[in-house]
């Protein structure tokens, strides 16, 4: 029987610290050259998001394009909430893969993929991430970052 691996609780607390200071970056971001810096030290040029079929559905230049709609949301709907579920480190990277808990939004179901077309829904989205740090002289900076979309109908 194969030993299974233990989370390692100073690995786990340099992932915390990594976006702790992301979201509160999120946050405290005023202007667009915060965000793009936010973005940059989160996220690697080459960072995709999939569907859960494994199909692109975003790359990082179209996420940067939508930077400035989150600077619009007031500070504090900026901020998710995110649960690290593994962090593990070699002698030169850490990767992380985290649960960014579900936000809820209102849509135009125009494809009619959760009821009749054109009726409004409520959805949830939810997103896992694995993300690899490359370990820095000044810190860990992004080195692969790839999201998993998942949006579901709500029912409650």
């Amino acid at each position: 029987m194969q030993q299974q691996p233990r989370q390692d609780g100073a690995t786990l607390e340099l992932a915390k610290s990594i976006y702790s200071r992301a979201l509160t970056a999120l946050q405290e971001a005023k202007t667009m050259d915060d965000m793009k810096k936010l973005a940059d030290d989160l996220a690697s040029p080459d960072g995709i998001s999939v569907d859960r079929f494994g199909r692109t559905v975003l790359t990082r230049k179209e996420a940067d394009g939508e930077l400035a709609s989150m600077l619009a949301l007031p500070p504090e709907r900026r901020v998710t909430q995110m649960d690290i579920l593994w962090a593990e480190q070699n002698s030169d990277r850490l990767i992380v893969v985290a649960w960014v808990l579900p936000n809820e939004v209102e849509r135009i179901d125009t494809e009619g993929d959760f009821g009749p077309p054109g009726s409004k829904h409520r959805l949830t989205r939810g997103t896992l991430v694995r993300d690899i740090f490359q370990k820095t002289a000044i810190g860990c900076a992004a080195f692969s970052t790839t999201s998993f979309f998942r949006t579901i109908p709500c029912t409650r």
